[in-house]
């Protein structure tokens, strides 16, 4: 029985396509496994219609055998075998009969949550990033040409960061047999820890110290988001932008040290000065006859948090990005609506699907992709009703509040932007959790 403090989670989740490439060929999921939940941001490769297939295909077999392995496999076993069979399942598909689909591939970094641990694992150039006490700690090194240019001191970072090989990776999914996820050691949580994933489109352009100032100043993870999909567009944004912030909350963990705090290892400050404030009051009560609690204040108090290893990013003040015309493509509502947090691991609650046409249109390819996400619990109305059609835009799917990670995964996969539901229709469609608008054929 796991007996670890139980955990809220408020999480941040956006993609942009950038402003060069025609689609966005990355993908991210929340994933609720046996294990506990898994957040995942993969990064496409090989050409327009392959990197777009290798991302979903890697977070759909991810999903898919992390669910399937045997009661009680460890969680970093459980990573690496999930891994090894996703990657196998791209790379036989890579090798069909699809030429589209030759030399298609992927990266990733995910981080699975359970209780008060995480793991964090990685293959290619996506990142992992914490921020705890006012520092920001990368918790992944880049499986890159250039990254191996920098361990042996032939770069330095800022070079790397403009090699014309930056983007060469050394591992990844669907490229060879032999690929491995590197799982690190797992990560002790505490309270109000922020954990950061994101592609390259946002840490090739933007470096760490913009970024820990973002996270500095935006305590609601869906802002800090936005903030962050922002500044990657005003360097240029020619990639694709992923990006998804978890923010732990719990009463029942330590908070993290301040960050100008120095406590001595071998002797905490708090339990030395309480023992020099005690003795004269000690001397007090025996005097006046009186017996005072004085074991309980004595008691020794905590170590003091481990600092987080690897370099750290002292906190700074935010930037102010200006605004761009162009929206996010995907936003989670548990933070941007100001919702409750949300449960560690949640039992699984399938949302309620409406799919909605203009008079004329068919939409069997909608249909079929809804069914395979959701079968079963969808409806889908003939027409789209005179009074709604000014308020609703063809090619979009509207969720309510707490279904913003289903929304944007089943946005991605049919093509559409996922945007909150409006205000104004609170009322309307009181059957569906998620409203599906057809736009055409994806």
């Amino acid at each position: 029985m796991n007996e670890s403090p139980s955990v809220s989670l408020r999480i941040g989740a956006g993609a942009h396509r950038g402003l060069v490439r025609e689609e966005n060929q990355d993908r991210i999921s929340r994933i609720l496994s046996p294990l506990g939940e898994v957040f995942v941001v993969a990064d496409g490769m090989g050409g327009h219609e392959g990197g777009a297939t290798a991302a979903q295909m890697l977070i759909d077999s991810l999903g898919q055998h992390l669910r399937a392995l045997p009661p009680g496999t460890a969680p970093d076993e459980a990573l690496r075998q999930a891994a090894a069979q996703a990657n196998a399942d791209i790379l036989r598909k890579a090798k069909g009969t699809d030429p589209r689909l030759a030399k298609m591939g992927a990266t990733c970094v995910l981080a699975l949550i359970q209780g008060d641990r995480a793991w964090i694992a990685h293959a290619g150039d996506s990142r992992a990033y914490l921020w705890r006490g006012g520092q920001l700690t990368r918790l992944t090194r880049d499986h890159t040409l250039v990254q191996r240019m920098v361990d042996h001191q032939i770069l330095n970072e800022e070079e790397a960061r403009h090699h014309p090989d930056s983007h060469v990776v050394t591992r990844s999914f669907g490229q060879t047999a032999e690929t491995e996820l590197e799982v690190a050691a797992p990560l002790e949580l505490v309270d109000r820890d922020r954990l950061l994933l994101c592609s390259d489109g946002l840490s090739g352009y933007v470096d760490d110290a913009a970024i820990a100032r973002v996270l500095a100043e935006r305590g609601n993870p869906q802002a800090a988001t936005d903030d962050l999909i922002k500044l990657a567009l005003q360097a240029g944004g020619q990639d694709n932008i992923s990006v998804q912030i978890v923010d732990v909350q719990a009463a029942a963990l330590a908070a993290a040290p301040p960050p100008t705090a120095k406590v001595s290892e071998s002797e905490p400050r708090r339990g030395v000065s309480g023992v020099l404030l005690l003795v004269p009051l000690i001397l007090v009560a025996a005097l006046a006859g009186f017996m005072l609690p004085w074991r309980s204040w004595l008691a020794p108090a905590p170590p003091a948090e481990p600092a987080a290893p690897q370099e750290t990013i002292p906190q700074g003040a935010s930037p102010d990005p200006t605004d761009l015309s162009d929206p996010i493509d995907q936003t989670d509502p548990f933070a941007a609506a100001g919702t409750a947090a949300v449960p560690e691991s949640p039992a699984p609650q399938l949302p309620r699907i409406t799919v909605v046409s203009p008079a004329g249109l068919s939409q069997p390819e909608v249909k079929q992709r809804v069914l395979r996400e959701y079968p079963g619990n969808w409806s889908s109305p003939e027409t789209l009703e005179d009074r709604l059609a000014g308020s609703l835009a063809q090619g979009h799917v509207y969720y309510r509040a707490g279904f913003g990670p289903e929304s944007t995964r089943l946005a991605q996969e049919l093509g559409y932007a996922a945007v909150p539901w409006p205000e104004s229709l609170a009322g309307e469609h009181p059957e569906a959790d998620i409203l599906v608008i057809y736009g055409g054929a994806p």
